[in-house]
């Protein structure tokens, strides 16, 4: 479930004209954050599929079997 302050934020944030991407570490969140942004009148807010980790492996990890690092997107840990 997300949560109300989160939203409140992003919408005063956000530009609702502009593209906004979202992401969390599996998908499942930001998919929810995109369809409210979208309910919200962000037409152009977009879920990052699988999130950044993605879901848990063969042996209960994420990061390998899907997602934005496993596909070898750009990111950086610093």
């Amino acid at each position: 479930m997300l949560r109300f302050y989160f939203l409140q934020q992003w919408f005063n944030m956000s530009d609702p004209k502009a593209e906004n991407s979202l992401n969390d570490n599996s998908g499942a969140r930001s998919q929810s954050a995109g369809q409210a942004a979208q309910a919200a009148g962000f037409a152009h807010a977009f879920n990052v599929a699988d999130g950044f980790e993605g879901p848990v492996d063969g042996a209960g990890h994420r990061g390998s079997a899907a997602g934005w690092k496993a596909s070898d997107l750009a990111w950086r840990q610093r």
